[in-house]
């Protein structure tokens, strides 16, 4: 059986942004640090065809501007 531990996070004054940089510190009988150990999976890297086609849609941004 595991134990479960919840953080919960509030946004402070300003919301403006969706991020926070809150990296606590687990201690105990072992030391655990939440930005080395408990991350998200890698983003997987992009293909050449899906670079080319977000370099195309950016040009076209720039031509054109209202």
């Amino acid at each position: 059986m595991s134990d479960t531990i919840d953080f919960v996070v509030e946004p402070g004054a300003n919301d403006g942004f969706d991020a926070f940089s809150w990296s606590p510190t687990l201690s105990g009988i072992g030391s655990w640090q939440a930005a080395a150990n408990f991350a998200g999976p890698p983003a997987a890297a992009l293909s050449r065809m899906t670079m080319y086609v977000q370099a195309l849609m950016m040009t076209n941004e720039f031509v054109f501007i209202d």
